[in-house]
């Protein structure tokens, strides 16, 4: 359990100009952040596949996405991320640092690697191969099942694509959610990121970790009709609530 004042102390020690942490919670949080990523990245892949089997095999959805076939395919999505960022960290803990000061917010592998007083051509390398296989090869996975229902709009008639459009399109709002904080993070560090405001590092910084996990509940669920009218309704009272607090 978090209490208040740990809460208190995680925000207040975010806005200060310099933050603080042992080595050892920074490995830590180079691991989870990077998990996250990479896992948020694997589980976009398997909703990709969910629905190209959905949308052209739809005779064939309940013996393809069957219990056992839906366990294993959320099973690697945890644990592919979980495998290629375990050798990402333990190949940056071998490393010796010569510096402790790092521009993130937040401990990455490439803020800290970079810190290191030997060769880094490994880590440099598996790094790339990490984000290859993170940024590159996923992308792509998801641009082929997409392709496949495009394939099959284009012969079916105005209410299948309706439908199809209506199952994609969460997906695809999360997905280009992700990918553009992602690419941003990766870029806005490479490029004197010391001549931005602090706030806007701050906001930028946490924006990948924050804003999809918040986004997705809304994207998805404006699918559900219930909480649809919910919504419509709650911005529908805002005005009136605003203009009785104005008139008080």
């Amino acid at each position: 359990m978090i209490t208040r004042d740990e809460l208190d102390s995680v925000f207040i020690n975010l806005l200060k100009e310099v933050q603080t942490i042992s080595y050892g919670a920074c490995i830590l949080q180079n691991f989870a952040v990077n998990t996250y990523g990479g896992s948020e990245m694997s589980i976009l892949v398997v909703m990709a596949f969910d629905r190209y089997v959905s949308i052209c095999h739809p005779l064939r959805y309940n013996s393809i996405m069957s219990l056992t076939t839906v366990f294993r395919l959320i099973g690697t999505a945890w644990l592919y991320p979980f495998i290629l960022v375990s050798i990402l960290v333990l190949l940056t803990v071998r490393l010796p640092l010569c510096g402790s000061v790092i521009l993130k917010i937040y401990c990455d592998n490439w803020s800290v690697v970079r810190l290191s007083c030997i060769d880094t051509a490994v880590n440099n390398t598996y790094g790339m191969v990490c984000t290859v296989a993170m940024l590159v090869v996923m992308p792509i996975l998801i641009v082929i099942s997409y392709i496949a229902i495009l394939r099959v709009c284009a012969k079916s008639s105005k209410d299948f694509r309706v439908k199809a459009l209506q199952t994609c399109a969460p997906h695809l709002i999360a997905l280009a959610t992700f990918l553009v904080d992602v690419l941003f993070e990766i870029f806005l560090y490479r490029y004197s990121p010391t001549t931005l405001p602090h706030a806007l590092r701050v906001f930028m910084s946490i924006h990948f970790l924050v804003v999809p996990p918040l986004l997705n509940p809304l994207i998805y669920g404006m699918k559900i009709r219930e909480l649809r009218i919910k919504i419509i309704q709650l911005l529908q009272r805002q005005p009136f609530a605003l203009k009785g607090s104005m008139q008080l």
